[in-house]
């Protein structure tokens, strides 16, 4: 794997392979870049334009719409590109020197932070179609950009794991009516205390019978075919005879 590095007179850092796409990272995700902004003379406003061009083009690269048949092509259409060549025609100078502790590298001769910035992704991006290193991804739940060994991977945390299965079971009509019982005997109870606090005991075991009996028939939806789904109506209407057989069930005697 070369080694690239940008030239000193720009103030770039010596971005080496092993770190080959953490200036992507720092960028998209608006964290502090390893070089200083002033240099580049860039207003805040177009730092932010770059920043919406890069994300764009991440997001692409993220959902494999760039892949083509040869490399050349498969930078072909990605916004930050294209926003460049609208003011010029993209051409780095590139030429070697020679380290005693690494040996050769490869460097690019740059003047501005998007070209750097460019130079980066094009890099990195071989890297990611050779199988060297792992492609940029765009979490769907933070939108945050990240990496990940795991080539299954679909969000940067367990924590966004968690959130995006919250957010899609609420979704699901059959969980919303879930839900509303839910909530609505649960008012009831508090309510019935609060009238007949001898009866509290009977009427919180009323509740956690209906709640073991109404989980259960919720948790079998998933392992049904979406034919064998019941209708929504009688869903309600079976979760609600539940509470008839609570009732009944935790009635103490007499």
């Amino acid at each position: 794997m070369p080694i690239i590095s940008y030239q000193e007179k720009i103030f770039l850092p010596r971005i080496y392979s092993t770190n080959l796409g953490d200036t992507i990272l720092h960028f998209v995700n608006k964290k502090e870049l390893p070089f200083s902004k002033e240099l580049f003379y860039t207003t805040e406003e177009q730092m932010q334009q770059l920043h919406s061009l890069f994300f764009e083009t991440v997001n692409l690269l993220s959902q494999n719409l760039h892949l083509q048949k040869s490399p050349s092509a498969s930078f072909r259409g990605l916004p930050i590109l294209n926003e460049l060549q609208k003011k010029k025609k993209l051409s780095f100078s590139i030429h070697y020197e020679y380290e005693p502790s690494v040996g050769f590298i490869q460097v690019y001769d740059i003047h501005t932070l998007q070209e750097a910035l460019v130079v980066e992704l094009i890099e990195y991006q071989k890297f990611v179609e050779c199988s060297v290193l792992p492609p940029l991804k765009i979490c769907p739940q933070c939108q945050t950009c990240f990496t990940s060994k795991r080539i299954d991977a679909l969000f940067c945390s367990q924590n966004c794991v968690e959130k995006n299965f919250k957010k899609e079971k609420k979704k699901d009509i059959y969980y919303k009516k879930y839900r509303s019982l839910q909530q609505y005997y649960n008012k009831k109870m508090n309510q019935w205390c609060q009238k007949n606090p001898p009866s509290t005991e009977t009427y919180k075991k009323q509740y956690a019978l209906w709640q073991v009996l109404a989980k259960r028939e919720y948790e079998k939806l998933p392992n049904l075919e979406k034919e064998d789904l019941p209708d929504i109506n009688a869903f309600v209407k079976k979760l609600k005879g539940y509470w008839t057989i609570a009732t009944v069930k935790t009635k103490p005697p007499k």
